[in-house]
């Protein structure tokens, strides 16, 4: 027989289990039928099934092209999908391009909440930075329209303002952070910031960032973490020097899935995850601080129906403080009576989709000059 004969007697056979496949496919009428037949079909390529949910099981990952049913076995390799780890303990690095299947981010973990202490606050601090430093002590920045900014010490459970100093009226009050043994504080639309001896409340100078607008700032990895209400988080490297002009080492996009976020306000560092309120929204999104991913909403909805009554109108949702030696998470307000010590907790009542349209922000704050 010739070779030519060889090969059409091969392809008859191809074909013939090819049709033998197809109605077997059309009896079976089910998904792993269709992609059985799929992969038979077309024997000459590499196939990959990527798993997409935790929910899943395990899929196969075809690692060689499959003439017949009884090679079946031979050539699926069995792999469990990318199971969605708690969010906390994600740490995301730059993926290996070999991998065949990449990490899966997914959609952000929702988060409630539950109040477990509620301390007073002073409900004339308009609070634009939190921060908490052992035993006892809140670090905060407050800002002010027609009177002074100010930066305080004030004890944790009475709420006393132990130590105050208020600011020129050029600078609106934003962020405050604590780094190497020095406060430092932001402010809106302006590119300076004043370092502070934590115990005196002494200036020791000033700096100025890469930046024209200052939000939120915190400490992550020897890094600054910088806000400043456009949809990047900037990583700034600290300068030790007085007058100094800190160096932009990067910025990272914070995304929510294919959804850009704005209006990052108030920052903390937890556990390696950058937590941000969201302005005008009772929302705090976390943040991997390696991606800009956005790996989680907290709803906190109805936190300001805890407030003590008969106070100044309360304000939008401001302020996050951390006790790491505690792991304590602390929440206020601009001009709340109360801070509120709260533990989050999973949930999976509430829709992804309600949850984006509660915390995902406007597109313009005009009434702020943000269009």
């Amino acid at each position: 027989m010739s070779s030519r004969q060889d090969d059409r007697t091969t392809q008859c056979k191809r074909t013939t289990r090819r049709l033998v496949t197809l109605i077997g496919v059309l009896a079976a009428g089910n998904f792993f039928s269709y992609l059985l037949f799929f992969i038979l079909w077309q024997p000459s390529q590499f196939v990959e099934v990527r798993g997409t949910s935790s929910s899943i099981g395990f899929l196969p990952y075809v690692k060689d092209s499959m003439l017949s049913l009884s090679t079946i076995d031979s050539n699926i390799e069995w792999r469990q999908p990318y199971l969605h780890e708690d969010v906390l303990a994600r740490q995301l690095g730059d993926l290996d391009s070999d991998t065949p299947f990449p990490i899966f981010r997914g959609d952000p973990d929702l988060y409630t909440y539950e109040v477990l202490r509620k301390f007073p606050h002073d409900p004339s601090a308009f609070t634009q930075g939190l921060l908490f430093r052992p035993p006892d002590t809140l670090f905060e920045s407050t800002g002010a329209f027609g009177g002074p900014s100010t930066l305080r010490e004030v004890d944790l459970v009475t709420g006393t303002v132990r130590k105050q100093v208020e600011l020129p009226g050029i600078y609106f009050a934003e962020g405050l952070t604590y780094h190497d043994d020095k406060l430092l504080q932001i402010f809106w639309r302006n590119n300076t910031g004043i370092y502070y001896d934590p115990k005196t409340f002494k200036s020791l100078g000033t700096f100025q960032t890469p930046l024209s607008d200052g939000w939120g700032i915190s400490v992550v990895d020897d890094s600054l973490v910088v806000s400043d209400s456009s949809t990047e988080l900037h990583f700034i490297q600290p300068s030790t020097k007085d007058e100094g002009t800190l160096r932009l080492l990067h910025s990272k996009t914070i995304r929510d899935g294919n959804t850009k976020i704005r209006f990052a306000n108030e920052l903390e560092t937890v556990k390696g995850e950058i937590w941000a309120n969201v302005l005008e929204r009772e929302c705090v999104m976390r943040i991997n601080s390696k991606t800009g991913e956005v790996v989680g909403w907290i709803n906190l909805s109805g936190l300001s129906h805890n407030l003590d009554r008969g106070t100044l109108r309360p304000g939008v949702l401001n302020g996050i403080a951390y006790d790491a030696e505690g792991d304590r998470i602390f929440l206020t307000g601009k001009n709340w009576a109360n801070l509120f010590q709260v533990r989050i907790i999973r949930e999976n009542r509430t829709s992804l989709d309600t949850v984006r349209h509660i915390c995902h922000p406007a597109n313009s704050l005009p009434q702020y000059g943000y269009p």
